[in-house]
């Protein structure tokens, strides 16, 4: 049972810190399929990878120094769509008013 909260996801055992991104898997091959939910990671433990191992991505290259922290990209057939997509566009608007408000005043 996968729980997804505004900073992080669990499967009860396992906890990754994350932060949401919509509609932006960004793979040429996956442009027929344009609505999906991104989770990435916000360190480098990997737990996301642990949570979803089907479907988790990481392109870390030890050859040239580049270190990903890790990506689950949740597309509309996959189980879990309907239950991420609303409470990504929440948080995702609440975040958006946060850094509003915040900018409004300076």
């Amino acid at each position: 049972m996968v729980k997804f909260k505004k900073f992080y996801v669990t499967d009860g055992t396992v906890k990754a810190k994350i932060r949401y991104s919509l509609d932006n898997c960004g793979n040429p091959r996956d442009q027929d399929r344009k609505k999906c939910v991104t989770l990435y990671e916000k360190d480098y433990e990997r737990n996301l990878g642990i949570i979803f191992p089907e479907i988790y991505a990481n392109d870390t290259d030890y050859m040239t120094d580049y270190f990903d922290k890790g990506r689950v990209i949740i597309f509309e057939d996959h189980p879990l769509y309907n239950e991420v997509r609303p409470l990504a566009e929440q948080y995702i608007i609440e975040d958006q008013a946060k850094w509003m408000k915040k900018y409004a005043t300076k």
